[in-house]
């Protein structure tokens, strides 16, 4: 998480709807706590799946133009080393 607590994204659907998307640095404890109370993430793990490929939550258009070319070629502003995600 770059050495951040807390990181947050925001994606803007376009239609008047958004999502914020935050993540904390947790210990494996406090990370399974949350994921027992949790309702999960619903049909938006694509979200989390960007956030940790690309480091953001990409534009429809840049997610067109991935699925279309089998690929997206970005630089990432951030890796995962062995952190435990909450999300």
């Amino acid at each position: 998480m770059d050495g951040k607590e807390r990181q947050s994204w925001y994606y803007d659907f376009g239609d008047g709807w958004g999502a914020s998307v935050s993540v904390v640095q947790v210990s494996a404890s406090e990370k399974n706590k949350r994921e027992r109370i949790s309702a999960g993430f619903s049909t938006y793990e694509w979200m989390i799946d960007e956030i940790l490929k690309y480091g953001r939550i990409l534009e429809r258009q840049e997610r067109k133009e991935c699925s279309l070319a089998g690929g997206l070629k970005l630089a990432t502003n951030g890796t995962q080393h062995g952190t435990n995600l909450s999300i």
